[in-house]
């Protein structure tokens, strides 16, 4: 957790938040950190009120389209990542604001919290992946339903790289 000023904008999807971070980065020399869980992966379109190319012209953007689709992208990375940005963002003496509304990805930010980090054992996804392609994603969301069920809520059958590691996570930590 920084302790530096930043403005911060959250809310549902289709709110206005961007139009908002626009007007305010005019207004107070800022650039925008989105704080979005989706919006952070290439490609991944619909579903994320991602700004525009038009918007994107119109204030400084950062944390969109960073990661593609099949790689890990952790809240710890999230938290790291927007913090370097904030504190260069304010050296330069603009206005850091962070805008979104992925509500985990904020309180990371404002908030101080313990994101342990789990080891990755490659030889145990490598095993889920294999079991995946046997019996089908749907087979390791109901096994993770079972060991994990607050995990399993929030995961869809086609997340095969988050189900596996929640099953990795669970596995290696208990």
């Amino acid at each position: 957790m920084i302790k530096q000023k930043v403005i911060l904008i959250g809310g549902p999807t289709g709110v206005g938040k961007t139009a908002l971070a626009i007007k305010l980065a005019r207004l107070f020399d800022g650039e925008i950190i989105s704080c979005d869980s989706v919006a952070i992966y290439k490609k991944l379109n619909i579903g994320s009120a991602k700004p525009t190319p038009e918007e994107q012209k119109q204030a400084k953007h950062y944390m969109i389209d960073i990661v593609e689709p099949d790689c890990e992208y952790s809240v710890s990375d999230y938290r790291n990542e927007s913090e370097r940005l904030i504190l260069d963002i304010a050296s330069r003496g603009k206005t850091p604001i962070v805008v979104g509304g992925t509500g985990l990805y904020m309180k990371a930010l404002l908030f101080p919290m313990e994101l342990g980090k789990s080891e990755k054992n490659e030889a145990m996804r490598q095993k889920y992946r294999q079991l995946a392609l046997e019996k089908g994603n749907q087979f390791l969301l109901d096994y993770l339903k079972q060991i994990d069920p607050q995990s399993a809520q929030n995961l869809h059958e086609k997340d095969l790289p988050r189900i596996i590691r929640a099953i990795e996570i669970y596995e290696t930590t208990g």
